[in-house]
């Protein structure tokens, strides 16, 4: 629960508005923005769930490939850390680490899906249209010009 209050906190405060690159290179749109919700729990809730909803496509092999990203970019600072404490160099705690550019995370599960308007269109047609659109004619349109796109 802290590390969704960070994120939380991360993305709430980022100059100029919209995904921290971190984040917007680490996880699927509709994820990242459940940070935009008032509370980080609705981040968690939907981080941990295994139930994909029209603006949220995520899962637990969606949190692997995650996780398998994040090891790999982690792997290089970590071989340095025990070539150091093995080779006599500065001692690992006195590494800064720095992630450089961020990993692109592809979601294979997510590549196939038509996303419109912040909804993931095959979601929202088997939920039976139940999420509420803020503007049902302007979606409409994305979705039109998504398919004429195809």
């Amino acid at each position: 629960f802290a590390a969704a209050h960070f994120l939380h906190a991360y993305h709430n405060s980022y100059e100029p508005a919209g995904a921290p690159p971190l984040l917007a290179s680490l996880l699927p749109a509709g994820l990242v923005s459940r940070l935009e919700a008032p509370e980080p729990r609705d981040f968690l809730d939907a981080f941990c769930s295994d139930n994909p909803s029209p603006n949220t496509l995520w899962g637990a092999s969606l949190r692997t490939t995650l996780h398998e990203a994040l090891l790999r970019a982690v792997a290089p600072f970590c071989a340095e850390l025990v070539a150091s404490r093995t080779g006599g160099g500065p001692r690992p705690e006195d590494r800064p680490y720095s992630i450089g550019t961020p990993p692109r995370v592809v979601y294979p599960e997510q590549a196939a899906e038509l996303l419109v308007g912040g909804l993931y269109v095959r979601l929202f047609i088997a939920c039976g249209g139940g999420t509420e659109l803020a503007s049902p004619a302007g979606w409409g349109e994305q979705l039109l010009e998504a398919l004429v796109q195809l």
